[in-house]
This record gives structure tokens, C-alpha cells and sequence, in this order.
């Protein structure tokens, strides 16, 4: 019986070895979909804007960071992956979107809940 509970433990380890390097890619992907996005459409983007999707590419970055901190990201993206976020950049942009969508809803309202807790301690509360 130990050696078939040792068995389904590794195999469990390498599914989620296995799943990681994919996540790791698609959050890749992301991040050059915000910078080729960022450099296609640059003139018609404000400054303030240019920060917004730096800010998004940089959480992809964390992200990947986070589950793997010694990868080098440049081996994530080579160039057949360059390409086909290029010829689909409007979908990669919007599933990334969406994912910082959700992100951008949170930190609004942790900044909201932070400024009920600053005006009710100045309001001695």
C-alpha cells in the first residue's frame, strides 16, 4: 500500500510541475501582448495610460516571479510565441485584460476600505 501512495504523490508533484511552465507562458505572453500593444498604438496613448500597462506587464512579471524566480522570461516568449502574440494581439490583450480587470477591481476597493479607515481615525473613530 506505501509504495501506491508514493506512486499517486509523484505523480500529483509532476502534474503541478508540468501545469506551471504553462501558466508561466501564458503570463509571458502577456506581458509582451501590453508592450507590443503599448508600442502599436504608443502615439495614441497618454503617459497615464503608458503607466497603466506597464503597471499590468509588471504584475504578469511578478506573477511569474512568484512561482518561479529564477526563470529568465526572455526563454518564455521565443520567437514562434513573439509571433503568434503578434498576429493575435487584440485576443491576447483581452484575455490578459481580463485578468487585470479583476486585479484593478480589488486594489480600488482595498484604496476605498483604506480611506473609510484613515477618515474614521482622523475623525477619532
Amino acid at each position: 500500500m506505501r509504495p501506491l501512495i508514493v506512486a499517486v504523490a509523484a505523480v500529483g508533484l509532476a502534474g503541478s510541475a508540468a501545469a506551471q511552465p504553462a501558466q508561466d507562458v501564458a503570463d509571458a505572453r502577456c506581458i509582451l501582448a501590453f508592450k507590443m500593444f503599448v508600442t502599436r498604438v504608443g502615439d495614441k496613448l497618454t503617459e497615464s495610460d503608458k503607466s497603466i500597462f506597464d503597471s499590468f506587464a509588471t504584475y504578469f512579471v511578478g506573477k511569474i516571479r512568484a512561482r518561479s524566480p529564477a526563470i529568465d522570461i526572455a526563454t518564455l516568449i521565443p520567437p514562434p510565441i513573439v509571433r503568434a502574440v503578434q498576429d493575435g494581439l487584440k485576443e491576447e490583450v483581452t484575455r490578459c485584460n481580463a485578468e487585470t480587470a479583476i486585479i484593478s477591481t480589488s486594489l480600488a476597493q482595498t484604496s476605498k476600505a483604506l480611506t473609510a479607515t484613515i477618515e474614521a481615525n482622523k475623525n477619532g473613530n
